[in-house]
């Protein structure tokens, strides 16, 4: 067994080599496939043992203290509520997935990040939101507003 011959290969003499196919039902025999079913309760029971391996990481912590849900039979869905959580969780999705496969013994579990957006369109972050979200609660803060000349400006 050698390299290949860059002499033959400019000749157009290439070496080809034989690929073997395995089947679907050989190859989960070979890396041992469990399926075995799983609930949601099933989940919420092994879910706080992942998360006690990061107590000492506080934001993390918190992130995934929130219990994922079983969309699927497969689907495992955590909700996250910004970029930031979704990219520590995208960093530590392949240890969830390892986890789950082994805690739950079926490896045919799938985890999805998802960002709940609509937490997100209710949080204020200006003046000018906060007072728009307020006269959609009290349409009358808006005389009141008005009566008084009042504005951010000051």
């Amino acid at each position: 067994m050698g390299t290949p011959s860059i002499r033959k290969a400019l000749n157009g003499q290439f070496e080809e080599k034989e690929e073997k196919v395995i089947s679907p039902e050989a190859y989960a025999r070979v890396v041992n496939q469990v399926d075995e079913p799983f609930t949601q309760n099933d989940l919420n029971a092994v879910w706080p043992e992942f998360i006690e391996n990061y107590t000492e990481q506080v934001h993390l912590y918190n992130t995934i203290m929130i219990l994922p849900v079983l969309k699927d039979k497969h689907l495992v869905v955590i909700t996250v509520e910004n970029s930031v959580q979704f990219d520590q969780l995208r960093q530590i999705k392949p240890e969830i997935i390892g986890f789950l496969h082994r805690k739950l013994k079926n490896s045919s579990i799938e985890v999805q990040i998802e960002i709940n957006r609509i937490a997100n369109e209710n949080r204020i972050l200006t003046d000018e939101q906060r007072l728009q979200a307020m006269l959609k609660k009290n349409p009358a803060l808006a005389l009141f507003k008005n009566t008084f000349n009042l504005d951010f400006n000051g």
